[in-house]
């Protein structure tokens, strides 16, 4: 468990340097928080071009980062139904995440784009453009940190337990 705590933060700084790195967006004022959205899973393997986790968890986990402070959840399967949705939505701005993992025993991380999400009970794919690093037929333990770029308006859309600071 320590080494899965030591991979989500390693994640979640991957998170923050890509955000960095994407090209320019359309600029957001200042006073609009971007929300980073979490979602955990027991298993994963990646074939060709599509990331398949296996295990995944019922909700997916969102906080915002500054200037406004708010966490929350909602279900993973309205997460994926809202994918498409809207003029700033993830299928017109692919989102850039990193997937922390252990494969082989080692804990890592990589940046990956992510697309044309599919959600089969708890199993859930994507097809991903890897940015940065690489990623192992197999691994245990994921957690996917998703930069919500142009989807902010996701959590209108049903979000439960919205925590603001």
């Amino acid at each position: 468990m320590h080494r899965h705590v030591i991979a989500v933060a390693a994640a979640a700084l991957c998170v923050q340097a890509i955000g960095c790195a994407r090209q320019a967006e359309p600029s957001r004022s200042e006073s609009v928080s971007g929300y980073l959205f979490v979602q955990v899973s027991e298993s994963g393997t990646f074939e060709g071009d599509r990331l398949t986790l296996d295990g995944v968890a019922a909700q997916t986990i969102f906080f915002t980062e500054r200037p406004q402070r708010a966490a929350g959840h909602l279900p993973t399967a309205q997460f994926v139904e809202h994918w498409n949705q809207g003029t700033n939505s993830f299928k017109a701005v692919p989102p850039n995440a990193s997937l922390a993992f252990v494969a082989d025993g080692i804990e890592s991380a990589v940046a990956i784009e992510l697309q044309d999400p599919v959600l089969e009970g708890t199993r859930l794919s994507f097809r991903v453009r890897v940015l940065n690093g690489a990623v192992p037929a197999a691994f245990a333990d994921a957690s996917l940190f998703i930069d919500a770029g142009g989807l902010m308006q996701l959590v209108a859309y049903g979000a439960q337990d919205v925590y603001g600071g």
